[in-house]
């Protein structure tokens, strides 16, 4: 084995040599070859919290009786945002987040509801954003990540924490948009609700010039 050789040497030929005690060397026969692929490093590292006040959220189904989406930022697990069960309408439902601030990486974390229902995000889409508006689509939105029920939790009071999203372009606005719901019903119900600023470090051989 060599080290230190990349696929983007392309072939390299290599003359096998017999050496002799006394130091003669006599060329056997000629191979090439090419190094296989050596993928790139990425590590991933937290920046820190973005504030968050009730003011930067907004959601599109807020229900009208209880559960104001202020109390995601109101630091007590036993208050909790409840999306629309009294009017319910179908999916998808949205909470934006105005992070105060261009970004090109976040984490988010939630805690569900305490309660037996199980209104817990079961599909997720996440999107980025540089305007605000009623839809992904209004705003200009783009895809930076899909949450599925292979890593969202199910279950009381449930909590989740994301791995990096990141986007080539810069965002001020994160969306979450909720495709579908562990109870069946068209809602869900969250206790609280943060965000950290992350970046991304990325070391690529086989991209750096032939030196």
């Amino acid at each position: 084995m060599i080290d230190g050789l990349y696929a983007k040497y392309g072939d390299l030929t290599y003359t096998f040599t017999a050496v002799s005690r006394d130091g003669g060397e006599k060329a056997l026969f000629t191979k090439t070859a090419t190094a296989g692929y050596v993928p790139a490093v990425i590590k991933d590292f937290e920046v820190g919290p973005i504030d968050l006040t009730a003011a930067q959220l907004w959601t599109d189904d807020q229900e009208s009786s209880e559960g104001p989406i202020a109390n995601l930022v109101d630091g007590n697990n036993a208050t909790y945002f409840h999306m629309s069960w009294s009017a319910p309408s179908p999916w998808p439902h949205y909470i934006r987040v105005d992070l105060g601030k261009k970004v090109k990486g976040v984490s988010f974390w939630y805690k569900g509801r305490n309660n037996a229902n199980n209104d817990n995000p079961k599909r997720m889409t996440i999107f980025a954003s540089n305007n605000a508006g009623d839809t992904p689509t209004a705003a200009n939105a783009w895809e930076i990540g899909k949450l599925g029920s292979d890593v969202l939790p199910s279950g009381t009071a449930p909590e989740f924490t994301s791995e990096g999203l990141f986007s080539e372009e810069e965002f001020q606005y994160l969306w979450l948009q909720i495709n579908e719901a562990y109870s069946g019903s068209n809602w869900i119900a969250m206790a609280e609700l943060s965000v950290k600023e992350m970046t991304r470090s990325k070391y690529d051989p086989e991209n750096e010039p032939i030196k």
